[in-house]
């Protein structure tokens, strides 16, 4: 048998079409419109909870000004709803976090993965 772990983005179409057999999300929720359960829902994997993301970076002397269009940009982009509803379809949920915030979870997501290849050892070649 053939095991992988896929972005839900990758997967939802072969998932939705019952060409793969999916066994849980590493989200901390289940994924809406999916019948797949969290793998969080699993004792031994209770504290799991990884996502894919993307995000918009910019260098660091960038103009107020443009940070500012940018943001709002961006804001005004993950409110519409034909939007949000075309990135639900493939499996992504827009979420806008901007700033400090956004430095914030970038450090939490560094320290949850360096956490990972310190655990298992993992060394690069």
């Amino acid at each position: 048998m053939d095991l992988a772990v896929l972005p839900l983005t990758l997967a939802q179409p072969f998932i939705r079409e019952g060409k793969v057999r999916a066994y849980g999300v590493t989200s901390k929720a289940r994924w809406p419109g999916l019948d797949v359960p969290s793998l969080s829902e699993t004792p031994e994997l209770k504290d799991l909870d990884v996502e894919s993301w993307l995000g918009l970076l910019g260098p660091a002397n960038l103009p107020p000004a443009v940070t500012s269009t940018l943001i709002n940009a961006m804001q005004a982009t993950v409110k519409d709803p034909e939007i949000v509803r075309k990135l639900g379809d493939i499996a992504n949920r827009p979420v806008a976090i901007t700033g400090a915030q956004f430095g914030e979870y970038l450090a939490r997501e560094r320290q949850l993965v360096q956490g990972v290849v310190t655990r298992a050892n993992i060394k690069a070649e």
